[in-house]
Parts: structure tokens; sequence; C-alpha cells
């Protein structure tokens, strides 16, 4: 199956993800500034931003949509060119999926005292005050948003505002995601895993990510194995090796991976165990996940 996504909106985010799409067979990206009806080729939309997705496009297009939002990894990137720059202080943040980057940052254990979140999903005026009442009790404060409404509109107060970019690292995870959901799957599955059908009954009950499961078992269905390492899973997940290793001993605890060996590699560190995923006994063992399972 060939892969027919195109993206929306900035035209230097079309030609990184231009890029790294040319690392996967079958996958052509083509490119247009705003939103139009499609080809009939086209198989996937791509939005370079949250900001690049009109509010109709849904009912208008009918085709399988992505949005290369800003991540956890995009607030780090921030972080450390402001940090390089000599820039420290508090910060006015407002992002897609607030309440998850925040979960991800603690998981790992990045301070977050002088971060101020806000998710990107409230109007527009609202995160518009909540900037500007940090910007009036802190003139130091540094605000970032990773939508143009509210960028233009601190501008107007003469707020000063960066914008909140998807970086390379949350290009890769929409492409990633898109490839697993889109790639015409194996004809023979992995021999211990369910058939795609995969379902985990007590997953949302007890509070499990239903999704990170459901990405898992694509993902070997796509890799056309059962066994993965954390540094595959960080990459196709786009999270980090810390984040990968949790989930696969996670896993292990809970008899859903077994460690077959031992990646052969030259660095020194901690040895790249290889796992081997069971999703057969997914349903008998959701509840004990629900306290250790880390949220993709």
């Amino acid at each position: 199956m060939t892969i027919n996504a195109l993206v929306i909106g900035d035209r230097d985010s079309f030609h990184q993800m231009k890029q790294l799409a040319e690392r996967i067979p079958s996958c052509e990206l083509y490119y247009q500034d705003c939103s139009f009806v499609p080809p009939k080729h086209t198989t996937a939309i791509i939005y370079s931003s949250p900001s690049s997705k009109p509010l109709s496009a849904r009912a208008t297009y009918n085709k399988a949509e992505y949005v290369v939002n800003p991540t956890a990894a995009a607030v780090y990137s921030l972080l450390l060119k402001q940090r390089l720059l000599g820039h420290g202080g508090q910060w006015s943040l407002d992002i897609p999926n607030a309440t998850a980057v925040s979960t991800h940052i603690q998981g790992d254990e990045v301070p977050q005292g002088h971060i101020h979140l806000y998710d990107s999903d409230t109007s527009i005026q609202e995160l518009v005050e909540k900037h500007y009442i940090n910007y009036s009790t802190n003139k130091h404060i540094h605000i970032a948003t990773s939508l143009k409404e509210v960028y233009r509109s601190l501008l107007e107060l003469k707020v000063p505002v960066s914008v909140l970019k998807p970086t390379i690292t949350c290009m890769k995870e929409v492409l990633s995601t898109m490839l697993i959901e889109q790639v015409s799957l194996p004809s023979s599955p992995p021999t211990n895993t369910q058939p795609r059908g995969l379902t985990f009954p007590h997953t949302k009950k007890e509070g499990i990510s239903l999704t990170t499961m459901q990405r898992l078992y694509r993902l070997c269905q796509m890799l056309g194995r059962e066994t993965i390492t954390a540094a595959e899973l960080a990459n196709h997940f786009s999270i980090t090796l810390r984040s990968a290793r949790r989930i696969l001993t996670t896993l292990e605890t809970h008899q859903l991976a077994t460690i077959t060996g031992e990646e052969q590699v030259k660095e020194r560190g901690r040895p790249r165990y290889v796992y081997r995923l069971d999703f057969s006994l997914a349903t008998q063992s959701a509840s004990s996940l629900s306290k250790h399972m880390i949220h993709s």
C-alpha cells in the first residue's frame, strides 16, 4: 500500500517531514500552504501545526487526519535553547494535551515549578488573558504559544511572546502513527498475539492507556515480529529511552513481555535487552497494570 499524504501548513515543516518520509517505503508527501479539496488518491492529511487545521476540515475531506502538535519534546527544546542563551526564569506556555505533556515531563523528573502550562484547547480569549496576567505579575516571565491567534493577540497588547513550534521528534511521532495506522499489515501476524481487533476490556475502567497497548500491538504487526528493544520503542513512539524502558519493564513485571536476549552493541552503558511481547495474557493482567503503565 502506498501512503499519499497531503501536508497543509508551514513549508519549512513540510520539507523536514519530506526528508523523514524518504526513509519510509511507499510513502509520498506533497504540500499545500492552505486547505483545499485534496485529490482522490490522497490517503491522509497532515497539518503541520494546530493552527493549520480548519475547524470544518474533517467533515469536508473525509480523510485520515494527523496534526503535528508540539509535545514535551518541543518544551524541552524551547527550554534548552533559552538556557543556552542565558535566559532562565519562569515560563507561561500553552500546548495541546497539556495534561499528558505535564505527566510526561513529571515522568522524566523534570522540575516544573517555574512552568505555567495551559491547554491550547482553551478558548483564545482565556489563553490570552492567562498569559497577560502572568506577564503583568512578572515582567521577566517568558511566554510561548502554539497558536498563531494567541501570538497575534499578545503582540497587539505589546506582550513579548514566542512561538512554540513542533520539533523533528514531534514530526517523527506523527509519521510513525500514520505509518502504523495506514500501512498494509502483514498477512501473518506474530504467532503469540491476538487477532487484529485487540481489546482490553478492563483498561478504561482501570485507567490504563488503551491507545498505548493498541499501538504496541500494531507496531509488532508492522515489524512482522513480536520482539522489540527499548531503543526501537522509543524511536517509533517518539518518547524518551527512559519512558520506553519503563513500559517494557512494566510489561515484563506483569507477564506481558519476557527478556529473550541482549542486543550486541559496541557502546558502553546499560545492556540493551530484547523483549518478546505477549498480548495473549492482556485481558488477565490489565487490572494489575493500572498502577504502573506509562501513558503515551
